[in-house]
């Protein structure tokens, strides 16, 4: 659309008159597209509404102009004085703001995409909710400016001065606050996922802030370092900011069912790489479990999923409860001393002075928050831990307190492992394997499964081309009968059903993945499925099928039936 000449010359004849003007015709469209107004005065001058797209304004004085909802497409401000000017809702995308004085400017919910504001004064504006998408702010001046709830996604704030900014609750996701001045920010809620951090300058930080009306401004506290005296070392605020980043926390406000918990977060695990329980804090009722979680991960839809997959549990924990209630109460009694997975419960204690076991780390964690909570059969439940190891461990922290941890690097695994103090009298090692193995040292030609239906699986080092070959050799005939094992795994009652499918779901990832998972995982699995069949009555076959893809896999199996059964469901 051309600029209408008519209002341009009106506007040229002088702000008072252009404001009057407006105020008598308020409904009239105004178009100044592409007019050069360059050095002049136009202080105070009323462009609400007005299309300006391409218009110039180099070193134009603007103070007090009033912007709102104006289409600025592409404008350039360049150099111009735009000091308290306002800006609300206005379209400014492309625009050229470099060098403009911007300082205490209303630019709410303005739209910024791709604008170059570099060097520009925004000193204590207020551009909350703005959308500063792909914006050029490099060497800006943001002093006491409110950042509230934008959008600075890509944004460059490469050298600029951002210190007693308030950028809570705003998305910085792969922006460059390279060289940038952080002092004083308040950062609470901010997401700065793939954001270049090298050599932010930073001596305090605030974590939270809250709007007082009777001061009318913003009281901005948890200061970070907590001390008063004391600001970050040279790069210590950005190591804790990375910190921040691979940190999810899961927040139960009342309580939470540790069964439930463990059980949705080795699904959540499942799905998503390389998480880890990093703490566990408790807080009257409320828990608070921080997941570590790797570099760029979405950390809103892991919490959301996580919440998700605990609730889905605890529904399945009622519903069960409910049947166990209707069931008789010798079943009950059966099922409670069975219920406990039967790949976690391993004969673990060498001697019953100086246990030493591999423990799974999160296994550990649950534990240590567990100890005062509850008894030690929930506790074993939960954990997977035998009952003896449970109780040692919660005499062994009793008396220590705490637990020391210390990374070594294991040549003979290629990996690093966590070694933990627990006690004077043994050591435990935190290693990743979920299962719990005893020491080589200590263990016979077999290693028995700690349960009265349980058989055992003959250990030994193995080999694992052998188990490779069995594989691909004999791969139709373990599917044929994985496919058996899990139609009869449906008939079973419900907790039996539920352990076989896991259980048969882990045979058949060792399968797919034998250059991945170690055939001492398959092992487990597979002695646990015949402890199952001993539990149920009319297995007969499930055992033989069992016992038949160990010979298969080149792993020998000894069953052992049970003398107690439960029928299967009806």
């Amino acid at each position: 659309m051309v600029a209408s000449q008519e209002q341009v010359e009106l506007l040229k004849r002088g702000v008072e008159v252009w404001n009057w003007w407006r105020k008598e015709r308020r409904n009239v469209e105004i178009d100044l597209s592409g007019t050069d107004f360059s050095d002049i005065d136009l202080t105070g001058a009323d462009f609400t509404r007005t299309k300006l797209q391409g218009a110039d304004f180099t070193r134009t004085n603007l103070s007090f102009a009033n912007f709102s909802d104006a289409v600025l497409i592409g404008t350039n401000f360049f150099y111009a004085n735009l000091r308290d000017a306002n800006f609300i809702r206005a379209d400014l995308r492309e625009s050229n703001l470099t060098r403009a004085n911007l300082s205490g400017a209303d630019l709410r919910q303005v739209d910024l995409r791709e604008a170059s504001l570099t060097g520009a004064d925004l000193r204590s504006a207020d551009i909350s909710r703005a959308d500063l998408v792909y914006a050029n702010l490099s060497g800006a001046d943001l002093r006491d400016a409110d950042l509230w709830r934008c959008k600075l996604s890509h944004a460059d704030f490469s050298f600029a001065n951002l210190s007693n900014t308030l950028l809570s609750a705003s998305e910085l996701i792969e922006s460059n606050l390279t060289s940038a001045n952080l002092t004083g920010a308040c950062i609470q809620d901010w997401n700065i996922n793939r954001t270049q951090l090298d050599n932010v300058i930073c001596e305090y930080v605030y974590w939270k802030y809250e709007w007082s009306n009777q001061e009318r401004r913003y009281l901005l506290s948890d200061r970070r370092p907590s001390d008063p005296n004391r600001i970050f070392a040279p790069g210590e605020f950005t190591t804790l900011i990375r910190q921040a980043l691979e940190i999810v926390d899961l927040i139960f406000v009342d309580g939470i069912d540790w069964q439930a918990f463990f059980q949705s977060f080795q699904e959540l695990r499942s799905q998503y790489d390389d998480l880890s329980i990093q703490a566990i804090k408790k807080s009257g009722s409320a828990f608070v479990i921080r997941l570590e979680v790797p570099p760029g991960a979405d950390k809103a839809a892991i919490e959301g999923h996580a919440k998700e997959l605990y609730e889905m549990r605890l529904q399945l924990q009622e519903q069960r409860y409910r049947t166990e209630l209707n069931a008789k109460e010798r079943e009950i009694e059966i099922y409670k001393q069975q219920s406990v997975r039967m790949d976690k419960i391993v004969e673990l204690l060498a001697t019953r002075e100086e246990p030493k076991v591999s423990l799974h780390a999160n296994q550990l964690k649950i534990l240590q928050a567990m100890k005062d909570e509850g008894n030690s059969h929930d506790i074993a439940r939960v954990t997977g831990l035998s009952i003896d190891l449970v109780n040692y461990y919660i005499e062994g922290l009793g008396k220590e307190g705490y637990v020391r941890f210390s990374a070594v690097f294991s040549a003979e695994s290629d990996s690093i492992q966590y070694l933990c103090d627990l006690t004077s009298q043994g050591t435990v090692a935190i290693t990743n394997p979920d299962l719990l193995l005893p020491p080589k040292q200590a263990v016979a030609s077999q290693t028995t499964i700690h349960a009265q239906t349980v058989g055992a699986i003959h250990s030994g080092s193995g080999n694992i081309t052998n188990f490779t070959q069995n594989i691909n050799s004999n791969i139709d005939g373990i599917t044929k009968l994985l496919t058996s094992l899990r139609n009869t795994a449906q008939t079973f009652p419900e907790e039996q059903r539920e352990e076989a499918l896991e259980h048969l779901g882990d045979v058949e990832e060792g399968i797919r993945q034998f250059d991945k998972v170690k055939p001492h995982r398959i092992k487990a699995a597979l002695a646990a499925l015949l402890a199952i069949a001993g539990m149920v009555a009319a297995t007969t076959d499930f055992s033989n099928n069992v016992l038949e893809i160990g010979d298969k896999l080149g792993i020998e199996l000894v069953h052992t039936p049970s003398n107690q059964q439960l029928p299967p469901s009806k």
